[in-house]
C-alpha cells in the first residue's frame, strides 16, 4: 500500500513540474494552453452550458435560455450568453438563436447580437444583426437591415423595425415586399 502511495505522490509530483516548466518556458505575457486569460476576465462568476428558465409568478416557465458560456456581473447588473438560444413560451411560442445576449437583470431587458434569427410558429423566420427587447415600452427593435421570410415563400425585408408585442404590430422603416404570386392570386 505505502508502496502505490508513493508512486502515485511521486507521478503527481513531476507531473506538476511538466506544468511548472512548461508555464516557465512559455512566459507570462501568451496565454498557457487553453487557459483563458483570467486578468481580462471581469465576471464574477462564468459557467459553460447553461440552461436558464425565467417562470412567471403561478410558476409557469416564461422562456428558456441555453447558452454556451454565461457570464454574470454583479456591478453591472447584467448576464452575458455566448452562442445563446432562447424559447419564449406563449400561446405563440417563439424560438430565438444568437451569437451573443446581453440580459440586464433589474430592468428585464434582452439585447441580441450578430447572427440573430427569430423563429415563429407561424412558419416565419426574422434574420438581423441585432435585436433588442425593452421590457418597460413592451417593445422589440431592431436600428439594422432586418428579412423576414415565410414558409411560404413571402420576403419582408427593411432598414430596421420595431414591434409592439401587446398590439402583435410590426412597424418597419422602407419595408420592401414580395408576395408569390400563388398567394397573391395573380
Amino acid at each position: 500500500m505505502k508502496l502505490k502511495n508513493f508512486i502515485f505522490g511521486a507521478g503527481l509530483l513531476g507531473l506538476l513540474a511538466v506544468i511548472t516548466l512548461l508555464v516557465v518556458e512559455h512566459g507570462e505575457d501568451e496565454p498557457f494552453l487553453w487557459s483563458p486569460e483570467f486578468g481580462k476576465m471581469r465576471a464574477n462568476l462564468v459557467l459553460h452550458g447553461v440552461r436558464y428558465a425565467r417562470q412567471a409568478k403561478d410558476g409557469d416557465a416564461v422562456w428558456d435560455v441555453d447558452a454556451d458560456i454565461a457570464r454574470f456581473y454583479q456591478d453591472r447588473d447584467v448576464i452575458e450568453f455566448d452562442k445563446v438560444h432562447i424559447v419564449l413560451k406563449d400561446s405563440q411560442p417563439v424560438e430565438i438563436d444568437a451569437d451573443m445576449g446581453i440580459y440586464h437583470l433589474e430592468a428585464g431587458d434582452m439585447e441580441l447580437f450578430g447572427n440573430v434569427r427569430v423563429y415563429s410558429s407561424q412558419g416565419y423566420v426574422l434574420k438581423t444583426d441585432s435585436l433588442r427587447y425593452i421590457k418597460k415600452e413592451g417593445v422589440v427593435r431592431s436600428p439594422d437591415r432586418a428579412i423576414m421570410e415565410g414558409d411560404n415563400g413571402s420576403r419582408l425585408e427593411g432598414d430596421g423595425f420595431i414591434y409592439y408585442l401587446k398590439e402583435h404590430r410590426l412597424v418597419m422603416k422602407r419595408p420592401v415586399a414580395l408576395i408569390p404570386e400563388k398567394e397573391a392570386g395573380v
